[in-house]
């Protein structure tokens, strides 16, 4: 019974290391292709030089939202002073949403204006890289796309929107901001919540080296993007109110 029991545990051992041995990050990773580990790491490298970039071109995007708020304030100041309030219980007006989103996507817009040429960058070079899993290659290139598409595109003319929606007694969308939320939304359809299932699907392809990398691109957006986006609230906040706050009289 003891040598039985012994050799019992030497057989539990030895298929307990290859256990281990299968799930190791090399055997893990047996099954990934050169085209795909290659075009992963091509990616995550591309993916934290552009965030780098992206924190370093910071006070610019900063910047740019102050300045829109800076022209707000010197075209039209006050332009809804006067708008309906939404009360508690009381119906949603739906224009004033529309108008509330063209606002917001025009804060956005004007800070994402600074990182056109870069986000068209990375867009050329993201589109070069393919994975022998198609839907991953499809989202990655979509994404890439779309964020090098919305920097690109002009942002709408806040005051004339605001000043039309005024003139229609707070009841009518312009067709402006209907055209720029209709282009804003096209550009949502491909970007927006891509960004988790890419990481996820993704990671079936890093290495341990790649693994480092996502890992530094997660930290550097956490400690800085993350404190820099509570400044860009802060400008946002200026447009709000220039649009809200009439000039003094006199």
């Amino acid at each position: 019974m003891g040598r039985s029991r012994v050799h019992s545990a030497a057989l539990l051992a030895t298929i307990l290391a290859v256990a281990l041995l299968a799930l190791s990050p090399c055997a893990a990773l047996a099954h990934v292709s050169p085209g795909d580990a290659s075009a992963t790491r091509a990616y995550l490298q591309i993916d934290y030089a552009a965030t780098r970039t992206e924190v370093s071109n910071f006070p610019a995007s900063i910047a740019a939202v102050e300045k829109l708020a800076v022209q707000v304030h010197a075209e039209c100041p006050g332009v809804l002073a006067s708008a309906p309030r939404s009360t508690s219980g009381a119906p949603v007006n739906p224009t004033a949403e529309a108008l509330v989103e063209e606002e917001l996507d025009a804060v956005l817009g004007a800070a994402a204006n600074t990182e056109s040429a870069r986000r068209q960058r990375v867009a050329g070079l993201v589109a070069r890289l393919r994975w022998s899993n198609a839907t991953l290659t499809r989202l990655i290139h979509a994404q890439a796309a779309g964020e090098a598409e919305r920097a690109a595109t002009p942002p709408p003319n806040l005051c004339a929107d605001m000043r039309s929606w005024v003139a229609s007694g707070y009841q009518v969308v312009p067709a402006a901001t209907h055209s720029y939320l209709l282009h804003e939304f096209a550009i949502a359809v491909k970007t927006e919540g891509k960004e988790a299932t890419i990481k996820r699907k993704l990671a079936a392809y890093e290495s341990p080296a790649d693994k480092r990398i996502a890992h530094k691109l997660d930290s550097l957006e956490k400690s800085h993007l993350h404190p820099l986006l509570k400044k860009l609230l802060v400008a946002a906040n200026k447009v709000g109110e220039a649009l809200l706050t009439p000039a003094p009289a006199g």
